[in-house]
């Protein structure tokens, strides 16, 4: 798959995801996560707030229990902008998408890369403290190199407020 085609993927997963459905079980407005949630991540290249929504993810993703470990997901996080407010999404996958990857951390075992607009995303990580992508992600597949087949990836769709809060979206299948 080339990268025009694989950007376009992930344009359409992120209007499939944008899409309200008012009727998902998982959908879970006005869960706030503010300052009152700290955690301690002082290695961690995201701002607080951030790191917050991290922590969520990481729960969220442990409580699943989908049989598969923690150690051998890819944890992505995809910022953007739509009708003048910021949103991130965090969501897991087995494989990564190398054309889009912008530098990748490793929190609490977990291998989290940073895809997404850089002009938003950068306000929220600093990139000094990523490590450069060169060619391959240690113990991931790119998802050029996978079999073909469909996988629905899940996780957290989050609005930035502002430097102090996140509001959860959504939960659930992206």
């Amino acid at each position: 798959m080339n990268m025009n085609n694989k950007f376009s993927l992930l344009i359409m997963m992120l209007i499939l995801c944008s899409c309200n459905n008012k009727d998902s079980q998982h959908r879970q407005q006005g869960m706030l996560l503010n300052k009152d949630t700290v955690t301690n991540m002082s290695t961690s290249p995201f701002v607080e707030v951030i790191e917050r929504g991290v922590e969520e993810f990481i729960r969220y993703v442990a409580e699943l229990e989908l049989g598969t470990p923690l150690k051998e997901k890819v944890f992505a996080l995809y910022f953007y902008n739509k009708d003048g407010d910021t949103y991130v999404m965090m969501f897991a996958a087995p494989y990564y998408m190398k054309e889009m990857i912008k530098g990748y951390t490793y929190i609490d075992g977990c291998t989290f890369v940073y895809y997404g607009e850089e002009s938003v995303g950068d306000k929220y990580i600093d990139k000094n403290k990523l490590l450069p992508y060169h060619d391959t992600l240690p113990g991931f597949s790119d998802y050029d190199e996978l079999p073909v087949g469909h996988y629905d990836s899940y996780g957290i769709e989050f609005q930035i407020v502002n430097s102090d809060s996140l509001l959860i979206v959504r939960k659930g299948m992206l």
